[in-house]
């Protein structure tokens, strides 16, 4: 069975053309090192599970939350990626946490209190203010940090991720928050400049 798996994940890596992605021989040696790096939190997980994940943090949730949003999940290698995560942060265990996300996107987008925010994508969040903040940092008009006091779905994969330091939580995709409160006219500033924002309180539903 673990060999029929890993020959589905290697031969769907070795078709991908995608920036940065790892050679197949990498994803064989996380099978076979698995006992010995696989932390506490994730013993649950089946290695299917557990290296969509992986596969997930590795610099490739920008393909698959576009693939998510457009409703374009045809390649059934990348269904079994997307099922696989799912069936991952299922098992996970819960824990209250207060999280951030920071998101820059065009002015024509309005959120206002009472509205329901939901994405279809993998949604990911922050225990680090200072870490959401920096996606601020963007071109776009509108600047939004979001907050959730306590979190009870989302599911932290930090033990995982590449990017240890963000201290990643991910919530599955269609998750639903309504807005409780905004306050405008936040500001954070970078190294040679300020940035405005809005800091908008959200409630999982």
């Amino acid at each position: 069975m673990i060999k029929k798996i890993r020959r589905k994940w290697l031969s769907f890596l070795a078709r991908r053309s995608i920036r940065k992605v790892p050679s197949p021989l990498q994803f064989a040696q996380i099978y076979s090192d698995l006992k010995k790096i696989k932390p506490k939190s994730f013993e649950k997980l089946t290695k299917s599970e557990y290296i969509a994940l992986k596969f997930y943090s590795n610099l490739h949730f920008k393909q698959i939350n576009c693939l998510l949003r457009e409703d374009s999940v045809q390649n059934k290698e990348m269904k079994f990626v997307i099922k696989s995560m799912k069936d991952a942060l299922v098992k996970l265990p819960k824990k209250s946490e207060c999280l951030y996300r920071g998101v820059a996107f065009p002015k024509q987008i309005s959120l206002n209190i009472g509205d329901v925010y939901s994405d279809k994508a993998f949604l990911s969040f922050s225990k680090k203010k200072k870490m959401a903040q920096t996606f601020l940092n963007r071109d776009e008009e509108q600047k939004v940090l979001f907050k959730i006091k306590k979190s009870q779905h989302a599911k932290s994969i930090s033990g995982i991720s590449i990017l240890k330091k963000e201290k990643e939580h991910l919530y599955l995709p269609e998750q639903q928050f309504r807005i409780v409160k905004i306050k405008t006219d936040k500001e954070v500033t970078f190294k040679y400049h300020k940035v405005s924002y809005t800091k908008v309180i959200l409630q999982e539903i």
